[in-house]
């Protein structure tokens, strides 16, 4: 799906899922899980700004935090929720919501500071955008605040000096001790009053959610005392309730880094199951949008703009016919987790130069220019979308560790597979071949007959010239039994490493 210039992944099937997921009432602390970079962040604005009637969603990533391992994360996650608050639902200041907690957040002022002197003071650490762009929160309902709250200031100072302030401060106190408190203050009990302005507890229909997005991307320490925090306010208060009075936690990570990650904190035989499910209620609800990102692959491919190549590298790496060399593979690193929509993203609607350049293969003959070889036209715009020739090379790996893991389904396609696979074998076997053949014709009849090694099996292929101008090379793979198919099939990740690491070994990608 495009809007304008932007893409969007089709998402009614996940926020059906997730609806399901957030509106079950034992449902009170949630853990959101997937990769990185498959979107889970997009899905979740995406999910309540079309339910804003239904839930009052205060999002934090406390990855923008300028932050050391000894700071208290707590303390601006405090301040993180008011500018939520004021920034995003227009939260305005009533004096009779927060004189009481300011007067004695004031009188108290050795230990804490005036809900002023914290929202200023960590600003700069919040790293919060106050541009009033389109693209950015307008500061206006900030600057009114504070233009309200510097009188209260005032007052609070005037009213130190009355005589009966003390005795009005220990009455205060006394109410203080006739209910549990833990790790109260008058910030958040401010957070706490103001979110129930916001969104009244009799008011069944709007639920308060708090979003602390990035988990897994901050500092170890900082995790866990997050995760620590909610455990110990929930141990504490006896309590099925949340701090701060949010209806639903909603923590976003990959549980997979956060095991990870406690597994080298604590170490592999500390049970990380029995501390973890403190933090959720049913079970981990996993973000998995990867079939839809597939889906949509022939329109991101699409959308590149090639120039004046644009009908050449259309013909030569064919999204449409059976062979769809580039759909083929995006696809695939898409289904192995190795490329994410962020990236897809980046490439969206992007221009995409094509350098017309010779390839000097180690061992072969000659050159040949590369616009005769398709297979050297994908793994270039390959790199071009993983950044670099190691990204590319680790994305491999990872998906032939991938597929090894899955060998029956990869049976499914075989065909296609080995099609696929005669693309590359044209860069690989270039020492052999040296790019001769004998006769060509429109149907990509057979030339000299060659052969390569794989899995202990000699397998043979044509080498043909095919395309438009019949001048493109491509090995048509010719497997004797089922056994040399299945080895092909299930190896085709493999020998599109190989051909990488052979044009890197030509410095290929260098020129």
């Amino acid at each position: 799906m495009t809007t304008g210039d932007r893409f969007e992944v089709p998402l009614d099937n996940q926020m059906s899922l997730f609806k399901r997921h957030i509106d079950d009432n034992l449902n009170e602390r949630i853990i959101f899980s997937g990769i990185f970079g498959i979107g889970k962040s997009y899905f979740l604005e995406k999910f309540f700004e079309k339910n804003t009637d239904k839930y009052l969603a205060v999002n934090l990533a406390p990855i923008n935090y300028s932050i050391s391992n000894n700071d208290d994360i707590f303390r601006l996650i405090k301040y993180d929720i008011i500018y939520e608050l004021i920034l995003t639902h227009k939260l305005e200041l009533e004096q009779e919501v927060i004189s009481r907690h300011i007067a004695y957040g004031t009188v108290f002022s050795n230990k804490a500071h005036s809900l002023l002197e914290g929202l200023l003071s960590t600003a700069p650490l919040l790293n919060k955008a106050l541009g009033g762009s389109n693209e950015l929160p307008d500061p206006a309902p900030l600057v009114n605040f504070l233009k309200k709250i510097t009188p209260e200031i005032e007052k609070i100072e005037k009213q130190r000096k009355d005589p009966n302030l003390h005795e009005r401060v220990l009455e205060f106190i006394r109410d203080l001790e006739k209910t549990p408190v833990f790790e109260s203050d008058f910030v958040t009990g401010f957070i706490t009053e103001s979110l129930d302005k916001l969104a009244p507890p009799d008011n069944q229909k709007k639920k308060k959610v708090l979003i602390i997005d990035d988990l897994d991307r901050i500092d170890p320490e900082h995790i866990f005392r997050l995760f620590n925090i909610f455990s110990s306010h929930l141990s504490y208060k006896r309590s099925a309730g949340n701090k701060f009075g949010f209806d639903k936690v909603i923590f976003v990570c990959d549980i997979e880094n956060i095991r990870n990650i406690f597994s080298a904190r604590y170490g592999a035989s500390v049970d990380f199951s029995g501390y973890i499910d403190k933090f959720y209620n049913t079970e981990i609800f996993h973000f998995d949008n990867i079939e839809e990102v597939a889906a949509v692959t022939s329109q991101i491919i699409e959308s590149i703009n090639f120039g004046k190549h644009n009908l050449f590298i259309r013909e030569s790496l064919s999204t449409e016919n059976e062979l769809g060399l580039l759909g083929f593979l995006l696809k695939h690193f898409i289904y192995s987790g190795s490329l994410n929509l962020r990236r897809l993203k980046s490439i969206y609607n992007r221009d995409y130069t094509f350098t017309e350049k010779y390839i000097v293969i180690k061992g072969a003959k000659g050159s040949i220019p590369n616009w005769n070889v398709p297979a050297a036209i994908a793994l270039e715009l390959l790199v071009w979308i993983f950044g670099d020739t190691s990204s590319l090379e680790k994305a491999l790996t990872k998906i032939t560790l991938y597929e090894n893991s899955r060998e029956q389904e990869a049976l499914r396609d075989t065909r296609k597979r080995i099609r696929i696979a005669g693309y590359f074998v044209t860069i690989t076997d270039a020492p052999i071949h040296n790019f001769e053949n004998k006769m060509s014709n429109g149907n990509g009849s057979s030339g000299s007959e060659y052969e390569f090694k794989l899995g202990g099996k000699n397998i043979s292929y044509d080498l043909i010239r095919w395309g438009r101008r019949r001048d493109e090379y491509y090995a048509e793979i010719k497997p004797k039994s089922d056994i040399e198919s299945s080895i092909i099939s299930n190896n085709v990740f493999k020998i599109i490493n190989d051909a990488l690491k052979t044009l890197q070994a030509s410095a290929y990608f260098g020129r």
